[in-house]
């Protein structure tokens, strides 16, 4: 998605474009295209008129080196279950405070344990 130059696009107006369309995009037989003008549409329809007003301030930027511009579809893709892949360290890493510090070291101190 991209907004056109010198434009904003509010918060939420971003979240239901984008929803619509990766759900479009992944859970239907459309080209990136197709689930963009789709998902658009949707967002102009809305009933909130500020948001659906957002709608057109969106635009697509459709590129080809051949002179063509040719989509594909992507989807539909298999449902599946979600898989949180966040890394957990074995042994966390802490640094230990030190307050007998006096002078510069306790900055020092800080700068080091910022930088492990």
């Amino acid at each position: 998605m991209c907004v056109k130059k010198l434009e904003e696009i509010e918060d939420q107006a971003a979240v239901l474009f984008s929803e619509s369309f990766y759900e479009l995009l992944f859970k239907e037989k459309l080209t990136i295209c197709q689930a963009f003008d789709l998902a658009k549409e949707l967002l102009g329809s809305n009933q909130n008129r500020t948001l659906a007003k957002e709608a057109e301030k969106l635009m697509i930027i459709r590129h080809s080196e051949k002179g063509k511009h040719e989509c594909k579809v992507l989807g539909p893709f298999p449902s599946g279950n979600v898989e949180d892949l966040t890394f957990q360290p074995t042994f966390p890493f802490e640094v230990a405070k030190n307050n007998e510090l006096i002078g510069r070291q306790s900055e020092m101190q800080e700068v080091i344990a910022c930088v492990l």
